[in-house]
């Protein structure tokens, strides 16, 4: 038998975790954290039809490591443009394509790049079923920051108007419109922070 039981010790902002287990012999643990408490914005991969661009969130990586897996995607998958964002800590990337693929078809790409561990199966983890990239300030950090563009040629799927828009208004790049679906709802998630907020 399992118990499990979760409180906030709100003067402290922590939550703690108890968990117990009757399950040959008595165990437990305890799991204390910081409560999230810094409001930030991001944009979800979701597509109004349901279909999900790309997204990368690469930690404790070389810049040219993740520019040499983005280019092995770009030549097996026939894969567009990559955008290329720096967060404003040490070896911390983001990146975009806006091809369009199935869930399961947008997992398989991801996974085989080195972006974190978490972020690359959080789709299937948690209820959202969609990636989030942040593209706000988080605390007194800026918000991620576009260092260029990984071009290529190739043209085969469709790609997202909305997310174009997007990274054309916050942060002036110019995308051409050859390819676009006609959508232009982008969908944002708000979401609390307590990691590296300072």
């Amino acid at each position: 038998m399992y118990t499990r039981t979760t409180f906030r010790v709100p003067i402290l902002n922590y939550s703690v975790g108890l968990r117990l287990s009757l399950f040959k012999g008595i165990n437990a643990s305890i799991l204390i954290v910081k409560t999230p408490s810094k409001k930030t914005l991001g944009i979800t991969s979701y597509c109004k039809d349901s279909k999900h661009v790309l997204f990368f969130d690469f930690d404790g990586n070389e810049l040219d490591e993740i520019v040499f897996q983005l280019k092995k995607l770009q030549e097996y998958y026939v894969l567009s443009n990559f955008y290329i964002f720096e967060n404003d800590k040490p070896n911390s990337y983001h990146a975009i394509c806006l091809d369009k693929f199935g869930l399961y078809e947008a997992i398989e790409i991801i996974i085989q790049t080195s972006a974190d561990y978490g972020f690359k199966r959080a789709p299937l983890r948690y209820a959202l079923k969609k990636w989030v990239l942040r593209c706000d300030e988080k605390g007194s950090r800026a918000k991620p920051k576009h260092l260029f563009t990984l071009k290529t040629n190739n043209n085969r799927y469709e790609k997202s108007n909305a997310h174009r828009n997007f990274l054309k208004m916050n942060y002036g790049i110019r995308i051409g419109k050859k390819g676009f679906d006609k959508e232009d709802e982008l969908d944002c998630f708000e979401y609390y922070t307590a990691n590296r907020i300072k």
